[in-house]
């Protein structure tokens, strides 16, 4: 029985999405796209997440200040995704957006004071008409998206949630920068969030400790114009009537500006998921457990919260099988493997699978039919000679 399991192993293998490339490591690529809005070529930094599934599709992480954040935020993705087996949040593809002129970009009104600024709504046509359209067209995507931005970026996020709040499923803004232009971003949000229909859209807002909050709120003064804008668009949400928007907050007191990226993205992607990891399955077997239920019921959620269907994972119900077969529950057992064989009906782990159950109890021709259908879909020498060999018996 060793060979069999020789053989899955070695149809595991899969190159990881961090890899070893020579003598360097491999994250990503650089990727880009020649904006006409725009009138200028944009870098991106793109990462797509590894799997054994070669149809597998993914929600899009989009990254503004890209060529500073892309590693954070690719450390994080792999980190809590399915790849890795956290399977806090959904395996996302990431596009970094590299910056050409910041201040241009990113803020949504003119301040005098800055010459190039208010270009906000230009930078929005180019992501919503341009590189929306180019990532779809060229990564395995699915109609899923989250904006994550911090300072300038984060203001370009509540500005997009502002004026455009169903461009993005989900938004994550890290200590947007709303004093911007004397705190018009933030005026125009306390006027908009009451007539705007989000459309049940996510926000997570991240603040750091820049000031001391209870002194910043009686302060009128330039110092603590950030924490009194931070405080202004975080209590605008809190207390909103409008429900259409579902609304996070956290603040980070051991954090600095500089340092909050890391720790703002890894809590806002987890609160923005936090419906998506995975419920415990330990108690198989025990009376009263339904692992079928809550495999069913955890999946027609996670598939409504996404918007569109998401089917258990294949190594998640690999695993439940492993579990049936070491508490004697052979007949549940192969009922999860050929549920991954119906779902990934190209799956070579699948077919390997079921040949091996099929082989443990004596069934030859079951097990020798499942391992050629294997063979079919990914040739491998060993197993053409070991399938000679199971005939020859």
């Amino acid at each position: 029985m060793l060979k069999p399991i020789l053989f899955l192993l070695s149809f595991l293998a899969v190159t990881p999405a961090i890899a070893q490339a020579g003598n360097g490591i491999t994250i990503g690529h650089t990727d880009s796209v020649f904006s006409k809005t725009l009138n200028e070529p944009r870098k991106l930094w793109i990462y797509v997440p590894e799997s054994n599934n070669k149809d597998a599709r993914s929600p899009v992480l989009y990254l503004l200040d890209g060529d500073d954040l892309f590693l954070t935020a690719a450390s994080i993705v792999s980190h809590l995704g399915e790849s890795n087996s956290n399977s806090v949040i959904p395996d996302m593809i990431i596009v970094g957006i590299g910056n050409t002129d910041r201040t241009r970009d990113l803020t949504p009104t003119h301040d005098p004071e800055h010459k190039t600024s208010g270009g906000a709504e230009k930078f929005t046509t180019f992501i919503e008409k341009e590189l929306i359209p180019y990532v779809d067209n060229h990564y395995p995507t699915v109609p899923h998206r989250v904006l994550t931005g911090h300072s300038f970026a984060g203001l370009f996020v509540m500005n997009t949630v502002s004026n455009h709040p169903t461009l993005f499923n989900s938004y994550l803004a890290l200590d947007p920068s709303v004093w911007w232009n004397k705190m018009q971003p933030l005026k125009q949000i306390q006027a908009n969030i009451g007539r705007q229909n989000f459309g049940g859209q996510k926000l997570f807002i991240g603040l750091s400790n820049l000031n001391d909050t209870a002194a910043a709120r009686k302060d009128t003064t330039n110092a603590t114009i950030a924490t009194r804008s931070h405080l202004g668009v975080r209590d605008v949400f809190q207390h909103t009537s409008n429900k259409s928007v579902n609304f996070r907050y956290k603040y980070f007191p051991d954090e600095t500006h500089g340092t909050l990226p890391m720790p703002g993205i890894y809590d806002g992607l987890k609160a923005i998921f936090d419906f998506y990891k995975r419920p415990s399955f330990s108690r198989i077997g025990e009376r009263g457990f339904n692992a079928d239920s809550l495999l069913n019921a955890h999946y027609t959620n996670v598939s409504k919260q996404m918007g569109y269907t998401i089917l258990p994972p294949e190594s998640l119900v690999s695993g439940l099988a492993w579990l049936c077969s070491m508490r004697n529950m052979p007949k549940e057992q192969l009922q999860y493997y050929k549920l991954n064989l119906t779902n990934y009906p190209k799956s070579v782990q699948a077919h390997l699978q079921l040949g091996e159950y099929y082989e443990q109890i004596n069934d030859k021709k079951a097990a020798i039919d499942y391992y050629t259908k294997a063979l079919a879909l990914q040739e491998d020498r060993e197993l053409r000679n070991y399938i000679k060999e199971l005939k020859g018996k």
